[in-house]
């Protein structure tokens, strides 16, 4: 969340300090944004932790707002972006009770509007996000089983860590070349890799996603976002 002179979608993934932002894959990642005074796009990063704390004061009362203990606010890396285009943000409480405060609180008005932005929150990542790893997961799938070792890079890529070099992919059309040039077999022994159908108007961002990888929830390592 942050400032800007004009509309801009926020999706803002809700965390507690325990919890570890990672795709799982085998291999390192790449850092967030923290604040630091960086400009991109229209994003002031540097602003992210003022406008939540304000939102919080608007969501509570100026007290209990103030006793929330917030670990961290920062924004997914990613290039300039037209208008219109959401902007993934990651808001960490240092503690569960805290979290689970906020987001009862928010449960019915999400998205919500505040300061010219659209507020949309998730216990987890975006569904704009979890749609696109949906679309790799024929690709993880046979990673996983060959113990090829890959990464989630920002703002959207796969990275596969093989003896040629790093691989990227980008799209689900990627897989069937992507496994070519590693050797191995085609996914799913030869069935399309079609990206699946965008989940409905009607899903509940506050449900965990069945495509969000283990790690994402049960890994207490040392906190990474890729």
């Amino acid at each position: 969340m942050a400032y800007c002179p004009k509309m801009r979608t926020l999706h803002v993934m809700v965390l507690t300090g325990a919890d570890t932002v990672s795709h799982g894959g085998n291999g390192g990642s790449d850092a967030v944004e923290e604040h630091k005074g960086m400009r991109h796009d229209d994003i002031a990063t540097a602003q992210i932790p003022h406008l939540f704390q304000r939102f919080l004061t608007q969501l509570f009362s100026a007290k209990q707002a103030k006793l929330m203990t917030v670990g961290g606010c920062y924004r997914l890396p990613a290039p300039p972006a037209s208008a219109g285009v959401h902007r993934d943000v990651i808001i960490r409480f240092q503690n569960g009770p805290d979290k689970q405060a906020f987001m009862t609180a928010i449960r019915n008005k999400s998205p919500y509007s505040f300061e010219e932005h659209q507020l949309a929150f998730f216990p987890d990542l975006s569904r704009a996000t979890l749609d696109w790893t949906r679309t790799l997961r024929p690709l993880t799938l046979e990673l996983t089983i060959h113990k090829v070792p890959y990464r989630w890079g920002a703002p959207r890529s796969l990275l596969i860590l093989h003896e040629s070099g790093t691989l990227k992919v980008l799209e689900a059309s990627d897989i069937p070349s992507t496994l070519q040039k590693i050797g191995l077999p085609a996914a799913a022994k030869g069935k399309p890799h079609t990206a699946p159908a965008p989940q409905s108007s009607a899903w509940d961002p506050l449900r965990v996603h069945p495509f969000v990888p283990a790690a994402l929830r049960d890994n207490p390592a040392t906190t990474t976002i890729s």
